[in-house]
């Protein structure tokens, strides 16, 4: 599992929320090797303008690691 497949699962349910998950999910699987934090939450603002938000990221993450279990 990549180190930061839940922040980018994160940024990903974040970026549904106004419908442009697709453009962020293709960005991610061609930039796997190349992702940091800074790269993915750029790349979420320019493909889908969402912004990093500490607390809708927490609630992302919380609804991840409940599926998860």
């Amino acid at each position: 599992m990549h180190p930061l497949a839940c922040e980018a699962a994160a940024a990903v349910r974040m970026a549904r929320c106004v419908g442009r998950e697709d453009e962020l999910e293709k960005w991610l699987f061609s930039n796997q090797r190349d992702l940091s934090h800074a790269r993915l939450w750029e790349a979420a603002f320019r493909l889908s303008g969402v912004e990093y938000s500490e607390g809708v990221y927490r609630s992302a993450i919380a609804e991840i690691q409940q599926d998860l279990k």
